[in-house]
């Protein structure tokens, strides 16, 4: 099922949160998983917290930061169109998220923006919706300060408790200051150490509340706070020696994240 509609950001990004519940509402589906696409290659999507508008200030600041409009770019046309593509590439124009008794599933002080990188004009946003048996379950964890935590052992648990063999899990995190990231464990350090230097926690921030806070906001952005894997023989695929990382960008604090398994009916059943 396939939804279309028009956004043009007013500025920096726009919030697309209600027109994409409101299309699960009317799509009559229950459960199943919702694919959402800007098909453009400067201007992206992000899922943030949007009570502080201080924060989605913080979080543009840093992509000129880290892409700034400069006449150095190989590619030809204007240096913010340039840099642009950049944004969106490392942004990431697309996010899945899953949808359970008709709604979609986000954290209560997340949303779903556009994040326009050139502009103003108008975007297209491709909202796809797919019916399928979902067994949903959650798990929760008590985070260090700035810490991350393997959680694959976890995430694999709810995949054999669901009994699908072939399939799809994905899993959410439904905070605005921590992350999934997946690697090696033994590149955990460098992982954070890239993320620190991409983002670093400093008091310049607009967002004032922490520095840890404050910049938590902006690495869940880059890192993102869904991640979605095949199913093959009952197990999540990784990829060889690779593990999924809860990142906790403030803390210490109990978090909770959400797995869900889809796959053919008859084949699931809730629980983990």
């Amino acid at each position: 099922m396939i939804f279309e509609f028009q956004v043009t950001a007013q500025g920096q990004y726009a919030d697309i949160t209600g027109r994409l519940r409101k299309a699960a509402a009317d799509s009559g589906v229950r459960e199943g998983l919702a694919v959402v696409q800007v098909p453009h290659t400067s201007a992206g999507l992000g899922i943030t917290s949007f009570w502080d508008p201080r924060g989605m200030a913080d979080l543009f600041h840093e992509w000129e930061r880290s892409f700034p409009a400069r006449m150095s770019y190989r590619q030809e046309g204007s240096p913010v169109s340039s840099a642009a593509r950049g944004k969106s590439a490392m942004g990431g124009a697309s996010v899945t998220l899953m949808i359970h008794e008709g709604k979609l599933l986000l954290g209560s002080s997340q949303g779903v923006c556009l994040m326009e990188y050139d502009g103003p004009r108008p975007r297209r946003v491709v909202l796809c919706i797919e019916e399928m048996p979902l067994a949903l379950s959650t798990a929760s964890l008590t985070t260090r300060h700035m810490g991350m935590h393997d959680i694959t052992l976890e995430l694999q648990k709810a995949v054999r408790a669901s009994g699908v063999r072939q399939g799809v899990c994905h899993v959410s995190m439904p905070h605005s200051t921590a992350g999934l990231a997946v690697g090696r464990p033994a590149d955990a350090p460098l992982l954070w150490d890239c993320l620190e230097r991409l983002v670093p926690t400093r008091a310049d921030f607009l967002h004032d509340e922490t520095p840890w806070d404050a910049a938590g906001h902006v690495k869940t952005v880059f890192t993102g706070s869904q991640q979605t894997f095949a199913i093959q023989d009952g197990e999540a695929v990784l990829g060889d020696g690779l593990a999924l990382f809860f990142t906790e960008f403030d803390g210490p604090r109990k978090r909770k994240y959400l797995i869900g398994v889809c796959g053919e009916p008859g084949n699931s059943r809730a629980g983990m």
